[in-house]
C-alpha cells in the first residue's frame, strides 16, 4: 500500500505516512481511510492530521490538486475543524500548492520539515471554523 494511517506517537492525533509518489487518486484514498479510522477509533474523531509526505512527492497538476482540495476531499466527509500538517522534505515544493488551497477553502493546514513541530501544533487544536464566509462579505 502506498500510505499507512495510524495514531500518531502521542495517541492525540492521525498520523498518515506515505510511501512513494502518489497522485490525487491515493490522497483521496487516505484521506478516505483518515475518515473510516476516525469512524473506528471514538477517542480520535475530532483529532488533527499529521500527513508524513518525505520521501512521497505529488504527481499530480494543479487542475486536478483543485480538484482534489474542493471536490474529494468533502466528498470523503472531511471537515474543516481537524488541523492538518504536512511534514515534506526540505527541497520538495509539490505539497504546497495543496496546502495553499486547503486554507483557501477554509482547512486549517500548515506545512513542516520537522515531524515533532508538526505533531505539537496538530495537537495544539484546531480553530474550530467551519466556514469564514461572513467575514469576506461583510
Amino acid at each position: 500500500m502506498a500510505f499507512t494511517v495510524s495514531a500518531g506517537p502521542s495517541g492525540r492525533s492521525i498520523l498518515v505516512r506515505h510511501s512513494r509518489d502518489f497522485d490525487t487518486a491515493t490522497a483521496r484514498a487516505a484521506a478516505a481511510a483518515v475518515e473510516a479510522f476516525r469512524q473506528a477509533s471514538p477517542p480520535l474523531r475530532e483529532a488533527g492530521v499529521v500527513c508524513d509526505v518525505r520521501g512521497a512527492r505529488n504527481v499530480s497538476g494543479l487542475g486536478r490538486n483543485y480538484l482534489f482540495v474542493w471536490h474529494d476531499l468533502p466528498s470523503v466527509g472531511a471537515t474543516r475543524t481537524r488541523r492538518v500538517a504536512l511534514v515534506r522534505d526540505p527541497g520538495d515544493l509539490s505539497h504546497d500548492f495543496v496546502v495553499a488551497h486547503l486554507n483557501g477553502a477554509g482547512y486549517d493546514a500548515e506545512v513542516f520539515t520537522d515531524p515533532g513541530a508538526a505533531a505539537e501544533w496538530v495537537e495544539a487544536g484546531s480553530r474550530g471554523v467551519t466556514c469564514r464566509c461572513h467575514e469576506l462579505v461583510g
